[in-house]
C-alpha cells in the first residue's frame, strides 16, 4: 500500500513544481499582467508539504533515510533548491528570479518522478545516521551553490546588457547588480558552511570504518575539496581586494559547472567510495 502512495505522490510532485513554475513566470510580464500571488505562495505551501511527506513515506517504506539512490537523490536536490530559494525570495521580496529557479526544480522532480525504479529496495549503507546528515547536508550546500552560480550568471547577462545599453526586459524585472552580486555571495556562504559541515561529516564516518579506505584523490572527493575552497573564496569575496562582484560572479558560474560536472560522476559507476 505504502508503495502505491510513493508512486502516486512522485506523478504529483512534476505536476505541482510545473504549476509553481507557471505562476513564478507570471512575474515577468508587464504591470498589467495577472500575478496570482497568494495562489502561489499556497501552491508553494501544498507543493513542500507533500514532498516532505513523500520523502517520510519513502523513509517509511525502506526503513532508512530515503536517498540512497540517484532518482531520489535528484529529488532531493530539487526540495533542497526550492528550501534555499523561498527564503531569499520572502527577504529580498523579488520573486522575478522565480521562474528560472523553480523551473530548473521542476526538471530535477521530473527526472527524478520518471526514473524512480517500480521496486524500492533498502539500502545497508544508508542506514547509518551519519549518512543521512552527511547527504542532506552535501545536497541542500549543492542547492546553494548552483544558486550562487545562478545568480552570479545573471549578474554577468545583465552588465553585459548595460554594457551594450540594452535595456529589455531582464533589466526591467531582475534585482539590480548590486543585489544579484549580494545575492551571489550570500548563497555561496551558506553553500561552503553545508559543504563544511557535509564534507567533514562524510570524512569522519569514512575514517570510522564505513569506507574500507578513503582517497583524497577520487575523483568523486577531490573535486568537492575544490568546490569547497572556490565558494569560501566568494564568500570571503568582500574581504579580499580586487574580488569585484563581476569577477566573484565569474567565479561562481565556473564553480557551478564543475559542480555539475560532479554531479555527473557521482551519479556514475566509477568504481569510487561513493555509493549512489
Amino acid at each position: 500500500m505504502i508503495e502505491i502512495e510513493v508512486h502516486a505522490l512522485a506523478t504529483l510532485l512534476p505536476v505541482l513544481y510545473l504549476i509553481a513554475t507557471f505562476l513564478y513566470g507570471m512575474e515577468l510580464g508587464g504591470p498589467k499582467a495577472p500575478k496570482f500571488r497568494a495562489g502561489r505562495h499556497v501552491v508553494n505551501g501544498i507543493l513542500l508539504v507533500v514532498h516532505l511527506g513523500w520523502l517520510l513515506l519513502l523513509w517509511q517504506s525502506l526503513g532508512h533515510f530515503p536517498v540512497a539512490d540517484p532518482w531520489t537523490a535528484v529529488s532531493f536536490m530539487a526540495l533542497s533548491v526550492m528550501l534555499v530559494y523561498l527564503p531569499i525570495e520572502l527577504m529580498t521580496g523579488a520573486p522575478t528570479t522565480g521562474v528560472f529557479v523553480v523551473g530548473f526544480a521542476f526538471t530535477l522532480q521530473l527526472i527524478g518522478s520518471c526514473l524512480l525504479p517500480l521496486d524500492l529496495s533498502p539500502s545497508g549503507f544508508a542506514r547509518s545516521p551519519f549518512f543521512a546528515v552527511h547527504v542532506a547536508t552535501a545536497l541542500l550546500a549543492t542547492a546553494a551553490l548552483l544558486l550562487s552560480g545562478f545568480f552570479g550568471a545573471l549578474y554577468l547577462v545583465l552588465l553585459r546588457q548595460i554594457r551594450a545599453g540594452r535595456f529589455g526586459v531582464l533589466f526591467r524585472r531582475l534585482p539590480d547588480l548590486e543585489s544579484l552580486s549580494r545575492l551571489n555571495r550570500g548563497v555561496a556562504t551558506l553553500g561552503f558552511v553545508l559543504l563544511t559541515v557535509g564534507v567533514n561529516i562524510g570524512i569522519w564516518w569514512a575514517h570510522s570504518g564505513a569506507v574500507e579506505r578513503l582517497d583524497y584523490t577520487d575523483p568523486k572527493v577531490l573535486p568537492v575539496l575544490v568546490l569547497w575552497l572556490l565558494f569560501g573564496v566568494i564568500g570571503a569575496s568582500p574581504w579580499i581586494r580586487g574580488l569585484t562582484g563581476r569577477r566573484a560572479a565569474v567565479v561562481a558560474v565556473l564553480g557551478a559547472s564543475l559542480l555539475i560536472v560532479t554531479l555527473i560522476v557521482t551519479f556514475l559507476p566509477l568504481g569510487s567510495i561513493h555509493e549512489f
